[in-house]
């Protein structure tokens, strides 16, 4: 009877366990579903994202961004250029692609008016699809070949005289021509500030030709009076200012002499100084900047190099021989030459006295005799 009573004991504590689990509430069992993080970040993927700054880089053909200078770090030093505590101007020739090769100037050279006599000055840009500015470039940087196509040296056309970047030529018979010029390229040169110690630009070698057309003169109706026959200029230069053609260039005359090698170095480096100085007081006029060459040469060899003037008048003698120019073009050198060496005894600088001779003029400025 005891074992009885305890058995219904158990057994009722049982049902009554079962009764609340089975009426109390069950637990969700359908499972949290997991965030979808894919099509969360393609949401995210459709916003704008925060522009990151392109900075103009080292070498060739950058990136052509450069149109402020908040996009520029030209020092690549993590500073833009309008924060930079050193800072360098944003230079759109870092972004050049190209040789362009003008003539007076004149970006469009067939703009330009070709005359025969006429001396023309062209000159080698590196740029960005001729865009504006132009990128000259130092002389350390360059190395350009000049060639003269569609006649012959010294009857059709001279190259008068030439530097790293440009060449004045002048065309003399009618006919079409092709100048062009070449560069070999350069690396490790900054063609704005000349820096070939920092490797800030690099250029590809190119070339870019232009085409000049001189027109052929007229010819004179016959039922008009002969013109007045044209002075033999060559054999005038020998009798007015006593030309020396002895010696074919002026490499001959300072092996031989009478000049010293001293003398010789001197007037090499007054020719550059002169071309440098009439580039700067002239540059656009190609007349006046050729008379003013000649005669600042000859002053500087005189009074600044310590050259005797018989030896300055022998080396700018042996130059007309070398650059077989016209005899018309040949006489008017010789007589600037002269007048040049003729300034010496004048007072004021080398500048003034010249540029005072050509506006005055004493200098001559078109060829002939």
């Amino acid at each position: 009877m005891k074992k009885t009573a305890f058995s219904l004991f158990i057994l009722t504590i049982i049902s009554l366990l079962s009764i609340n689990t089975f009426s109390a509430e069950r637990p969700n069992l359908t499972p949290t579903p997991t965030p979808n993080y894919f099509a969360q970040n393609d949401i995210n993927s459709l916003a704008s994202p925060t522009p990151t700054p392109v900075y103009i880089a080292s070498g060739v053909n950058p990136t052509p961004s450069c149109t402020a200078l908040s996009e520029c770090d030209s020092d690549s030093d993590g500073y833009s250029d309008d924060e930079d505590p050193n800072p360098y101007v944003c230079n759109p020739c870092r972004k050049a692609n190209n040789w362009e090769l003008d003539v007076d100037s004149e970006i469009n050279p067939s703009s330009v008016t070709f005359q025969p006599n006429t001396t023309h000055l062209f000159q080698l840009y590196w740029d960005y699809n001729g865009d504006t500015p132009r990128c000259n470039f130092p002389s350390s940087c360059a190395s350009i070949t000049w060639i003269v196509s569609g006649g012959t040296s010294g009857v059709d056309y001279a190259i008068l005289s030439s530097s790293y970047d440009w060449a004045e030529i002048t065309f003399y018979n009618g006919g079409n021509y092709t100048v062009t010029a070449t560069h070999s390229g350069w690396s490790g040169c900054d063609p704005i500030y000349g820096n070939c110690s920092t490797p800030y630009t690099s250029a590809p070698g190119g070339s870019d030709s232009v085409s000049v057309t001189i027109p052929t003169p007229t010819p004179t109706p016959t039922n008009t009076p002969s013109p007045t026959p044209t002075p033999d200029c060559c054999q005038k230069a020998r009798d007015d200012l006593n030309w020396v053609e002895t010696y074919s260039s002026t490499t001959s005359l300072c092996l031989t002499g009478p000049p010293t090698d001293f003398e010789c170095a001197a007037g090499y480096l007054a020719s550059g100084w002169a071309t440098d100085l009439a580039h700067q007081v002239y540059p656009h006029d190609d007349a006046k900047r050729n008379a003013f060459q000649h005669a600042a040469w000859h002053l500087y060899m005189v009074e600044t190099g310590g050259v005797a003037h018989d030896s300055a008048k022998l080396i700018g003698d042996a130059w007309e021989v070398e650059e077989l120019n016209q005899c018309g073009e040949t006489y008017k050198d010789l007589y600037n030459n002269s007048i040049g060496r003729a300034l010496e005894y004048e007072t004021g600088t080398i500048q003034t006295r010249v540029t005072n001779a050509v506006e005055n003029g004493d200098l001559r400025l078109t060829p002939g005799c």
